[in-house]
């Protein structure tokens, strides 16, 4: 199972080596915890009134519905840069020889990175950070499922959550209750 989480220190490790036109797609990553393969395969076609819509064929979720993306301020940024001189049916994220990102590729600039940092991290763990971190800033869990495209929380709880790895957070929330004792 695809299960990583990346801590801040990590995160800046990753963006501290990643290069364009790569950079993009990873901060575009982090900046809307969408799925790699959904972000490879978005196109200038797919943007309507500031989100991204990919229809069930080009979703990855493979469950036969729309996709909907719902881009920060900053991946809307990333996205209107990618579409300088783009057509409707070109995909926006470009490896620098004007071809699309695949898995491959994908893995092959992950693995550049990993060269550098010394541990390999995997493009949908940034998926699975973002979930943690919107949810240890106190995103409900019900904005959380609806922003990942996730139709209830089983998947959220059982695979993306990992704040059992972060027992600081975890201390902190407990300080934070107050019991009826207080």
């Amino acid at each position: 199972m695809r299960d990583e989480y990346y801590d801040d220190d990590q995160c800046s490790q990753i963006l501290g080596k990643v290069k364009e036109p790569f950079k993009s797609f990873v901060v575009f990553l982090m900046e809307t915890g969408c799925r790699p393969g959904e972000a490879r395969r978005l196109k200038p076609r797919h943007m309507r009134d500031r989100v991204c819509v990919l229809p069930p064929v080009e979703s990855v979720k493979g469950d036969g519905t729309e996709r909907t993306i719902y881009p920060s301020d900053k991946a809307w940024e990333i996205l209107e840069a990618q579409l300088q001189g783009r057509e409707p049916d070109d995909f926006l994220f470009l490896i620098t020889k004007g071809r699309p990102w695949t898995k491959d590729s994908i893995k092959c600039a992950m693995h550049r990175i990993a060269d550098e940092i010394g541990w390999t991290p995997i493009a949908y763990g940034l998926r699975h950070t973002w979930c943690t971190n919107a949810l240890m800033q106190g995103m409900g869990l019900e904005t959380v499922l609806q922003l990942m495209s996730h139709k209830d929380e089983k998947m959220v709880l059982r695979v993306y959550q990992k704040l059992k790895k972060n027992p600081e957070y975890l201390l902190e929330q407990a300080n934070k209750f107050r019991s009826a004792a207080s």
